[in-house]
């Protein structure tokens, strides 16, 4: 299976834990506002191919919450991959992400990434959208946007960054629940760093694949598809 780089793994939970916390200002905890096993799927084109991306809750706490990813070509060829994070919001309002794992099969275990994938990775980083304080916020913040959608039209909110040739968009909404993730596109350079993700449905029931109590290190395997190995030639 070609997998996106990690790059788009690491932007996706950024973008919707930015996302997320400003649906939050006036909510009083992650509990209410993040139902385990609520989530969204959209549909992704990087240009390689189409592929479905299921993001849903994990598990929640009153100041945690893990998100689980699966993707999956819409091929059927190739086995998905299953990614979570865990995600700590602190008294100084800013997100660390504390953990993270990966699963490449239903049968293989999960695999623990290393802190060099939890700070990001290329030229975006981790610190660039960690701080979800509404200062932080309005400099990426465009300005409202209505949306022509599948049941209709939908007000949203657009953001964007830009850096060093790269522009990442993505459209949030209070309505696209719990996540609010609507639109996302990555435009740069290199074919790596063009894709698009966009809402399709509401999940709700997903049960989680990836038990990090099991977790094993990252493996070869693991590392090639994450980008941090070249796979050995083949004899």
């Amino acid at each position: 299976m070609k997998i996106v780089s990690c790059l788009f793994f690491v932007l996706v939970f950024n973008s919707i834990a930015q996302a997320d916390f400003v649906l939050l200002q006036q909510k009083p905890s992650l509990v209410e506002s993040f139902p385990v096993g609520s989530g969204s799927q959209y549909f992704l084109n990087t240009g390689l191919g189409p592929a479905e991306v299921n993001i849903y809750v994990q598990s929640v706490e009153a100041n945690k919450l893990a998100v689980e990813i699966y993707m999956r070509e819409t091929s059927g060829r190739n086995p998905g991959l299953y990614q979570s994070f865990d995600l700590e919001l602190n008294s100084s309002q800013n997100i660390a992400l504390k953990d993270a794992y990966l699963k490449r099969s239903s049968s293989s275990p999960p695999e623990r990434m290393p802190q060099k994938v939890l700070e990001g990775t290329g030229q975006w980083k981790m610190s660039e959208f960690s701080r979800i304080r509404p200062q932080d916020l309005k400099k990426d913040f465009v300005k409202e946007v209505e949306l022509e959608m599948e049941f209709g039209k939908l007000k949203t909110l657009y953001f964007k960054k830009e850096k060093n040739g790269l522009v990442l968009e993505y459209w949030i909404s209070e309505k696209i629940k719990p996540f609010g993730l609507v639109k996302m596109r990555s435009q740069g350079p290199k074919k790596k760093d063009n894709y698009t993700l966009d809402f399709k449905s509401l999940l709700t029931g997903v049960k989680s694949e990836i038990n990090p109590k099991k977790a094993v290190p990252l493996t070869e395997e693991g590392q090639i598809l994450l980008g941090l190995k070249k796979p050995k030639p083949p004899q």
